[in-house]
């Protein structure tokens, strides 16, 4: 939750994030969606902001949604243990998928060789 005062106005592809001074706390919070229709991604955006949520950053095309509204008790976007666990499922997949990709990236750049690039490790 952020300091009454500033509410997040832009995120950045690199991950920066530009704040506006405001006179309410707000609350942010992250979602993890695969590739949706643009019919169905309208219509996900459109069941948040019923619920007073303002869409930050995020596409249709699976990636991370970032999520602000005010601070009012009602603060999770998740409320039953269903959509909980479909959430954390989203998680992992997105975390699992990065983590691959990122083992992937270091083994082409080291040549294979990562723990010798790592550690300094000295073979006699």
């Amino acid at each position: 939750m952020f300091v009454e005062g500033f509410a997040c106005e832009k995120i950045s592809s690199f991950g920066s994030y530009t704040f506006q001074q405001s006179n309410r706390k707000m609350v942010i919070r992250l979602d993890y969606q695969d590739y949706m229709s643009a019919e169905k991604f309208g219509e996900y955006k459109m069941t948040y902001s019923d619920f007073g949520w303002t869409h930050l950053k995020g596409s249709r095309w699976g990636s991370i949604q970032y999520w602000q509204k005010n601070a009012d008790g009602r603060d999770e976007i998740f409320s039953d243990a269903g959509s909980q666990v479909a959430y954390y499922k989203r998680l992992i997949k997105y975390s699992l998928m990065t983590a691959c990709l990122f083992y992937i990236y270091t083994m082409i750049m080291f040549k294979g060789n990562i723990f010798v690039a790592l550690f300094d490790i000295k073979f006699i």
